[in-house]
């Protein structure tokens, strides 16, 4: 596209120098009879000018968005800074005994039920249903899970195996969910499976700080061991008739550090345990029956 511009000009190709820039594209047009004059018909070019519109626009687009980007970022890191002080705020108050959740009784006006009952119910064993490792150099005591993952064709399988495994550099964190209805009379148990790498060792037990579950949906009780609280006794590998026994609540949690002692030179224990296994071996609590027998006047026994 292009458009004339029909101009007056001398005759003097110079007088039209001063007035067009020299890459004006000139063209002079046919000199018409009875006119006595000359016309010039300057053609500019609109692909040009429009070039240059367009660079214009671009130039400012890309400004603009340079500044969009800039301005999106710096709020992304602000949304993502509060929002992590948030939580950590969140986690925090939430964490404490006397904000958590816990789970509802399930045993809801057994104790009526069971008023005049005269049964007995036989012991109970209950292993970890959590067991996890810290360094004893770390002294943020950061929690890991051993486990004996397998691949098979339908996926990865996690059996259903603790890993028990106390050193100088190692300690095991193991909790206890105290299970069942008048069952508060709980024995701390350990025995070595065969075929462990265990060595005949002194490991002391100690009651950590802490009276929630281990969750990873409660603070960061999932991700750092609570501090010790006291030292409850200590355990012989290979085991002998010591035992450590202690009222348990329903359907509340016992968790505990087994740690060499400080002075020890020869602690190792080590052995993965199933609960499924026979016979029954590992660290596991036996809840005996803790709810008073009331006998029936009428029953003949």
């Amino acid at each position: 596209m292009s458009y004339y511009t029909n101009i007056r000009a001398s005759s003097s190709e110079e007088s039209l120098e001063e007035h067009y820039p020299p890459r004006s594209r000139v063209r002079r047009a046919p000199n018409y009879k009875g006119t006595g004059r000359h016309y010039i018909y300057l053609l500019l070019s609109i692909n040009k000018l429009l070039f240059q519109a367009n660079s214009n626009v671009n130039d400012r687009l890309f400004f603009w968005t340079c500044i969009a980007t800039l301005c999106s970022t710096a709020l992304s890191i602000f949304l993502f800074t509060t929002s992590r002080i948030r939580d950590s705020h969140h986690a925090t108050k939430h964490t404490s005994p006397q904000k958590i959740l816990r789970r509802p009784s399930t045993y809801i006006n057994l104790d009526k039920v069971l008023a005049n009952s005269n049964h007995t119910f036989p012991p109970l064993t209950n292993f970890p249903q959590m067991v996890y490792q810290i360094s004893t150099s770390d002294s943020s005591r950061k929690m890991t899970e051993d486990h004996k993952s397998q691949r098979t064709a339908i996926g990865t399988i996690y059996p259903d195996l603790r890993h028990i495994h106390i050193t100088k550099e190692i300690s095991t964190i193991v909790q206890f969910r105290h299970i069942d209805y008048g069952m508060e009379r709980c024995t701390l148990n350990h025995s070595v499976p065969p075929h462990s790498d265990s060595k005949p060792s002194v490991v002391e037990v100690w009651e950590l700080d802490i009276a929630v579950e281990i969750s990873r949906y409660i603070g960061d009780t999932w991700k750092t061991a609570a501090p010790r609280r006291r030292l409850i006794t200590t355990m012989v590998f290979p085991p002998n008739v010591d035992t450590y026994s202690f009222h348990c609540p329903s359907n509340e949690f016992s968790t505990f550090e087994l740690a060499c002692p400080s002075r020890s030179n020869g602690c190792q224990v080590d052995f993965w345990q199933d609960q499924r296994a026979q016979p029954i071996a590992g660290i596991y609590l036996v809840q005996t029956q803790s709810t008073p027998v009331h006998h029936d006047p009428r029953s003949k026994t």
